[in-house]
């Protein structure tokens, strides 16, 4: 009796302690001022001498008054554009010249539940430093929301709203009523009316900023390589000020529970039938073990669903064309569940069908040990790897765990008390676990939502739809989700020879070139990259169409063993991905991995190469998906769009024109195979770079086996040129097509100058001040567009394809007008004699900015080595003080008068037949 008392008492104990919140990470430094703001300071190493600094406003689009629509995005607008001690655009100027980027460095967003501002700071400069938490403060308290400057933004903010218009925006209103019709958020998207836009008055937005960006309503917080106490008295210094009014909590809004609903949306510019299935669910805070365990459950089972998926896509005549299971946050209280399906046009019943059976089976029969087993080791060996690689997470993901701790309540315990308890959970959780909770999910009312081209004859109505759903409910499950562990047997490899270079590097046996650099950026990550410059340039036209798909078809087919099938099972659990392509002018496999996959990637790459092999169903399914979007490909104005462009700017040349399915039927099993076998029968011309955490001791063997061991030969021929005709002078097309509220604007200017490594940085810069220049002229002044920017290509691997672009959307009505404007603003900074100081500094103090943080990153020595190997050893990237010597006002402006003629280019608009 005592024994059976004390058990009970244990339990009673156990589950007290389960219950009871996580303790925050102690290295979390909080603190809260006494007007109420919060904050949040933590050390972090990734990115070095960086921090990021955000102003969380606990009040979004919801708080808004009817009338009011879209006032809180439109303060956030007026943060940037006026405060007391920053007038206008001053802010965003200073901010350029200590080299941040706008929209990357400095950003803000507005949602349902909050408003946050973004600083991404040099912290080795003290007083820019310093600068930018008074700038924090200047948004958080001193924005001045003058009349003049509203009705100059007001422009910007309708541009915004109007390049959210089109196909997605008439897509997403359908679902938003079938989802929230009848509460608040219905009518409380962020963006807000037109009508509401140009209603907004100065008083409104005052009345809104002074009541919710109230201190108590507030958090700043910092991450990043910072000095925590002159962190937090910077904090204090700034935010220690009196509120405006008193503190008002804001109101919670309630979600409603879906009931069954059966919605049909059709569209002339769709090009793919998708289904939805849909609920709403409350999502829960995970502060305590149990919520903790119970996540931990739901992703278990996402997972799995999704394998489910991708293995249906694999069967010999599926309906489905793609899949996925998916969960993310609606709001700060609710989650939002979808399968996505895409369905062959003529089999929609089958796909809809299908689609309620996954579910079904999901529910009724369940999920079985081994799928369990594999999904347990996928998850735990991807967070062993996050935890090896703590060092490198970066400020920003950090912040946005902060971010949901600071306004959910869910709770920050550090990266290694989680994995301790999540390492528990794996151990503990079980089958039956899993299938509770799916009965309990799939037992919900649901969103079945049908979108379709309105040409699609095969699509039910709404009534059709409910028949389908529930008939397939009634029928018996009879899909069979049985998975298995596979094992990929060793590859038998004869090893070839490697001899050191002077340089550090390798030549192998088979005529390979290596070059390895050993870093610790990343404590465990490796990066390969095997290529050659060739690609699909020197193949006939016929060879050249099944090299386009040859990489797909031939990865998803499985290797050795391994059915199409076995290739989710067999990567459980490995922090591998191996992708090869062929490109016009390269072809090669990119691969990444740990140490602990480098071995297991490497014998499938074997494989892949010495025996690659076409699944039939795979080759059927990914055919049948190309033909349905070239059947449909005329229904979207974007696409099409994109194709006339490339036709102009390439001359027309037939390997850069849309596919047609006559063209399709010379894709065969058999020239596939040809293809990628041709591209890979002969490693002599390739070159490797592998840049990362490997072992120093082990490289050489690793080479010897599985690199010099690939077929060798004579060298073969290299790149053959496309040779595009792109036009000599001034062509401008003018496409009309859809019904977007829109105009979208494309101006191409080919290169008109020699390639050297002074002039790829010269053009570069040259873009980043003409970048400043549209944003101010065309944005700010004229407000003709939300977003204008310019991008260059320049390098030898372009193969004559280099080019400055400049693309832009506005109202129909302003295109020739804003057209102009950007061309006078390109004529007028290439045509100027000096550059102001201000922008020189924002140039160079960019480039510093970015080269610190570049050179302690994997990606950028892999793709040093790369342009080593490619462009050759006149290829350099220079410290700031060389950039600053060599890249000066009077250069960026000699290279553009040499680069770009005013006389050639390409102009490409994009105009509705008519506004919805």
């Amino acid at each position: 009796m005592i024994k059976k008392i004390a058990g009970v008492l244990f339990l009673l104990f156990a589950f007290a302690l389960f219950s009871e919140e996580f303790e925050t990470d102690p290295r979390l430094h909080r603190g809260t001022l006494p007007n109420g703001l919060r904050y949040f300071i933590l050390k972090n190493k990734k990115p070095e001498k960086k921090a990021i600094l955000n102003l969380v406003v606990k009040a979004g689009s919801i708080e808004e008054e009817d009338g009011d629509e879209g006032i809180a995005h439109i303060i956030e607008h007026m943060a940037f554009n006026g405060t007391k001690k920053y007038k206008k655009n001053d802010m965003i100027r200073y901010l350029q010249s200590i080299g941040l980027s706008f929209g990357g460095d400095l950003n803000a967003y507005t949602s349902f539940d909050e408003t946050v501002y973004k600083l991404l700071l040099p912290t080795d400069d003290k007083a820019k430093f310093e600068k930018g938490v008074e700038i924090l403060r200047e948004w958080a308290n001193e924005v001045t929301l003058r009349k003049a400057d509203l009705e100059s933004e007001k422009k910007i903010i309708l541009e915004e709203w109007r390049l959210q218009q089109g196909l997605t925006q008439r897509l997403g209103d359908i679902r938003k009523k079938a989802l929230l019709d009848n509460t608040r958020y219905y009518d409380r998207f962020p963006i807000g009316t037109v009508e509401s836009i140009g209603k907004a008055t100065p008083e409104r937005l005052r009345l809104f900023y002074d009541t919710w960006y109230n201190p108590a309503n507030m958090a700043v917080i910092a991450i990043g390589d910072l000095d925590i106490p002159r962190t937090e008295a910077l904090i204090k210094k700034y935010f220690s000020y009196q509120p405006r009014q008193e503190y008002k909590k804001p109101p919670v809004y309630p979600i409603h529970k879906i009931k069954d609903k059966y919605v049909v949306f059709k569209d002339p510019e769709l090009l793919a039938t998708v289904l939805y299935i849909t609920r709403i669910v409350e999502g829960e805070v995970i502060n305590t073990p149990e919520r903790y365990r119970q996540n931990n459950i739901k992703s278990l089972l996402y997972g799995i669903l999704n394998t489910r998926i991708s293995n249906l896509l694999t069967e010999k005549d599926t309906p489905l064309l793609e899949g996925a299971f998916y969960s993310n946050n609606f709001n700060i209280t609710h989650d939002m569940i979808t399968l996505g399906i895409v369905i062959k046009e003529d089999r929609t019943k089958d796909g809809i069908e299908l689609g309620c059976r996954i579910l079904k089976a999901t529910a009724e029969k369940g999920i079985t040990q081994v799928e369990l087993d594999l999904e347990k080791k996928n998850m735990l060996n991807s967070f062993k790897n996050l935890l090896t690689n703590k060092d490198s997470i970066s400020h920003e993901r950090i912040a946005q765990e902060i971010l949901r701790h600071y306004l959910t309540g869910e709770s920050y315990i550090g990266i290694e008390k989680e994995f301790e308890v999540f390492s528990a959970n794996m151990e503990s959780i079980t089958v039956e676990d899993l299938n509770a909770y799916a009965r309990e999910l799939f037992s919900e009312e649901s969103l079945y939502f049908i979108s379709a081209s309105d040409k699609n004859t095969t699509i039910p109505d709404e009534a059709e739809l409910k028949t389908i759903v529930t008939g397939a409910a009634q029928k018996e499950s009879d899909l069979d989700f049985a998975a298995k562990e596979v094992v990929l047997p060793p590859a038998v490899i004869k090893e070839g020879g490697a001899e050191k270079t002077k340089a550090g590097g390798w030549i192998l046996s088979n005529g390979i070139r290596v070059m390895a650099k050993k870093t610790d950026f990343d404590k465990d990550r490796i990066m390969l990259r095997l290529f050659k410059k060739e690609g699909s340039s020197n193949l006939s036209y016929t060879g050249f169409l099944n090299a386009l798909f040859a990489p797909a078809i031939i990865s998803n087919s499985g290797v050795a063993n391994l059915a199409p099938k076995d290739i989710e099972s067999f990567m459980k659990g490995k922090n591998i991905s191996l992708s090869p392509y062929i490109d016009d002018y390269e072809q090669g496999i990119e691969i990444v991995c740990d140490q602990e996959g480098l071995i297991p990637v490497l014998e499938y790459m074997t494989y892949q190469l010495r025996e690659p092999k076409v699944d039939p169903a795979i080759f059927q399914n990914i055919l049948s998906e190309v033909a349905e979007n070239i059947r449909n490909r005329h229904n979207s104005p974007s696409v099409l769009y994109r194709d006339e462009l490339t036709r102009i700017y390439s001359g027309g040349h037939e390997r850069r024109l849309p596919l047609t399915l006559e063209e399709l039927k010379k894709i065969s099993p058999e020239e596939l195979l040809r293809v990628f076998r041709e591209q890979f029968d002969n490693f002599n011309g390739f070159d490797l770079v592998i840049v990362g955490s490997y072992d120093e001791g082990s490289l050489e063997g690793i080479l010897k086996k599985y690199f010099a061991s690939l077929p060798g030969g004579e060298p073969v021929e290299g790149v053959k040129e496309l040779n595009l005709n792109i036009p000599k002078g001034i062509e401008t097309k003018t496409l009309v097509k859809g019904i977007d509220k829109k105009a979208t604007v494309t101006l191409i200017f080919p290169y008109n100058y020699k390639y050297g490594e002074n002039e790829r940085l010269l053009f570069a810069a040259f873009s980043r001040l003409l970048n400043m220049d549209l944003n101010d002229e065309i944005r700010e002044k004229l407000g003709g567009v939300y977003a204008i920017s310019s991008y260059v290509a320049l390098s030898p691997n372009n193969y004559g394809e280099n080019r400055l672009m400049i693309q832009f959307s506005c109202e129909p009505k302003r295109v020739e007008e804003i057209k102009k404007a950007t061309v006078n603003v390109l004529k007028k900074l290439r045509g100027g004699s000096r550059i102001p100081n201000y922008k020189m500094e924002s140039i160079y103090n960019n480039f510093n900015l970015s080269y610190r943080n570049d050179i302690l990153r994997n990606a950028y020595w892999m793709n040093y080595y790369y342009q080593k190997f490619t462009v050759g050893d006149s290829f350099n990237i220079p410290t700031p003080a060389e950039y600053k010597k060599r890249v000066t006002g009077a250069r960026i402006l000699d290279l553009a008068k040499k680069a770009v003629n005013l006389n050639n280019y390409i102009d490409v608009t994009l105009l509705p037949e008519k506004e919805e």
